[in-house]
């Protein structure tokens, strides 16, 4: 009968000692709208709100895994019918705080796609539980020929980790 006691109480002290773990991995946006506000037909224009940049996305990952972060439109900048090309409508990233990582197209603007392009890939130091601050700019180009409207676009920034 001892015996059985001892167990018993050896299987409770497990369960009081054994707590769950949880990993980090999040994406966040400081900002949801990008309006580039009245534009004529032809002009080009950029959008810095905050000084150099427009919004900032954070990203934080304690998985001690690679991580991407990537960018996209669902669709096209559309009012109705009409739509604005993709290579009209462009994104930048101008910094990284605190990230030791890769930039795909720093400094030079790279179009929008459907299909997901590459922004970040993480650094050795990336995966620690830091916040990783990404800081984009936007341009717009309106062609000659656009129909006059009220354009507008989903864009999707995602963070994805390899297994």
């Amino acid at each position: 009968m001892k015996g059985n006691l001892a167990a018993t109480a050896f299987f409770i002290s497990l369960i009081f000692i054994n707590k769950p773990a949880y990993a980090v991995f999040e994406i966040e946006v400081d900002a949801y709208g990008i309006d580039f506000g009245f534009m004529n037909i032809g002009e080009s224009k950029e959008v810095q709100e905050k000084g150099v940049y427009h919004n900032e996305i954070t990203c934080k990952s304690d998985n001690a895994k690679t991580w991407h972060l990537k960018i996209q439109t669902i669709e096209p900048l559309k009012s109705g019918e009409d739509y604005i090309p993709d290579e009209n409508f462009k994104w930048k990233v101008v910094e990284v705080l605190t990230g030791d990582g890769v930039i795909h197209n720093k400094d030079s603007y790279s179009a929008f796609s459907d299909t997901a392009s590459l922004v970040y890939t993480s650094g050795p130091n990336d995966s620690g539980g830091s916040e990783i601050k990404l800081r984009f700019k936007y341009s717009l180009l309106i062609p000659k020929n656009q129909v006059a409207g009220n354009y507008r676009a989903v864009i999707r920034y995602t963070m994805t980790e390899l297994l």
